[in-house]
């Protein structure tokens, strides 16, 4: 009885858990972020120190959160967001090599950040890579996205 009741615990937890975060919203919200200081400060503030418990695709957009934070930031705190965010996408990626979003979400980095950051060498290796995956994605609007990405 005690086990089941653990069982129980931790999938309610965790349905729970997974319906904190939309990611529909969050890929939305991070677009929305590149060019509007107020969402980026949002969910920079949102995601930053929260226990995301090894979510890949979440651990990805705080990453890019931190890219955004970047964008906005006053001069001298350009560069420390930039590296944060380099530093956890990396980590992320490097835990999870096949994740289709977290591929993508480098990419799209490295191919719209200014090319003195140095932060451009896994453009053809992402680029690869989600073009020999990219009939395993399902959602059309994501595919569409990787599509337009890779042939820029």
């Amino acid at each position: 009885m005690r086990q089941f009741i653990v069982i129980i615990f931790i999938l309610i937890n965790g349905t729970l858990y997974s319906q904190l975060y939309d990611y529909m919203k969050i890929r939305t919200e991070f677009v929305k972020s590149i060019e509007d200081e107020t969402t980026a400060k949002k969910w920079y503030k949102e995601l930053k120190d929260k226990d995301l418990k090894g979510d890949a695709i979440l651990e990805g957009y705080r990453a890019c959160f931190y890219f955004s934070m970047a964008k906005h930031a006053i001069f001298y705190e350009k560069l420390s967001y930039f590296l944060k965010g380099k530093k956890l996408l990396e980590k992320t990626i490097s835990k999870n090599r096949n994740h289709i979003e977290l591929r993508f979400l480098r990419l799209s980095t490295q191919k719209q950040i200014p090319k003195i950051l140095n932060y451009d060498q896994n453009i053809p290796e992402d680029t690869k890579f989600l073009k020999e995956s990219l009939h395993k994605v399902q959602e059309k609007p994501f595919k569409e996205a990787i599509e337009k990405l890779i042939n820029q």
